[in-house]
């Protein structure tokens, strides 16, 4: 697996990128100047899938290598980029993983989205409580044991 030293970021910046033009996109054209909000949170490039900078559905180029990269950071047999933050994401992971009706050991301190899912997929939670460990780096620190929950 192949992975080149250039990242997205400097993909973006190329001048072949900057200068295209985005007929496919909707909205402000990239004219991060013209949207107040996106200049406010310090976002300076707007990109979607376009031929030169590859597709996050089927990812070949830079998005592929970028993929191979966390997948051999993290030992991983495979790896996905996700956007829409941790509830696309998590629910996502557990649609992989679980048919519907399917039980699912769930911590009580789980974040929404995996309740969500939960719902989503009419599945059967096997909740767990989580461990406090007191004496930790992090204050409260849960692990999940065998505990099962009523």
């Amino acid at each position: 697996m192949k992975t080149p030293e250039k990242g997205i970021l400097n993909r973006i910046k190329q001048p072949d990128i900057q200068k295209s033009i985005p007929f496919h996109m909707p909205g402000h054209k990239r004219n991060v100047n013209f949207n107040k909000h996106l200049n406010k949170i310090g976002i300076r490039y707007d990109f979607t899938e376009i031929p030169q900078l590859d597709n996050l559905q089927a990812p070949e180029g830079i998005i592929k290598n970028v993929m191979d990269k966390a997948q051999l950071l993290w030992n991983t047999k495979k790896s996905f980029l996700s956007v829409n933050g941790s509830t696309c994401g998590i629910n996502a992971a557990i649609a992989t993983l679980a048919d519907l009706k399917d039980k699912i050991i769930v911590a009580r301190n789980s974040h929404k989205s995996v309740y969500n899912a939960i719902e989503l997929l009419d599945l059967e939670p096997v909740f767990i409580a989580p461990a406090i460990l007191k004496r930790s780096i992090m204050r409260y620190f849960a692990i999940p044991t065998p505990r099962r929950c009523s």
